[in-house]
């Protein structure tokens, strides 16, 4: 998954990608952050979709994979986007299980997204009862 944190103070805006938890992954970066880390968002995607991503907001860019906020990065985020950490991490969930492909993934709304993550997580559940 692609996410998207920001600076509470500065403003500056990650985008990052990770196999792993989103939570988690942030819980990482907020220890070596003077800044308290928000999440914004998350979508579907691999290394070369970030990469993409990191072209497309070049012009915002500030070093590594911190970018300024920018009317475009914020309307990305707003329509491209899950807003929930926890929707997000049961779409990571669905793709990290093989129930949906990152290529799949990338390709659909995050609506869609989020209810096949959802569905997903019913199955798991209702396989334990």
């Amino acid at each position: 998954m692609i996410y998207f944190i920001q600076g509470k103070i500065t403003k500056r805006v990650k985008i990052g990608f990770t196999k792993r938890h989103i939570g988690s992954r942030m819980s990482s970066l907020q220890t070596g952050s003077p800044d308290k880390l928000i999440f914004l968002g998350a979508c579907a995607g691999n290394k070369s979709r970030e990469k993409q991503l990191h072209k497309k907001f070049s012009p915002s860019h500030i070093h590594g994979e911190w970018f300024k906020k920018s009317v475009y990065l914020k309307e990305f985020v707003l329509n491209n986007c899950i807003h929930s950490l926890r929707e997000a991490e049961l779409v990571n969930i669905a793709i990290n299980e093989g129930v949906l492909t990152e290529e799949k993934a990338i390709s659909m709304n995050a609506s869609d997204l989020v209810k096949i993550g959802e569905s997903n997580m019913i199955r798991i559940m209702e396989s334990i009862s």
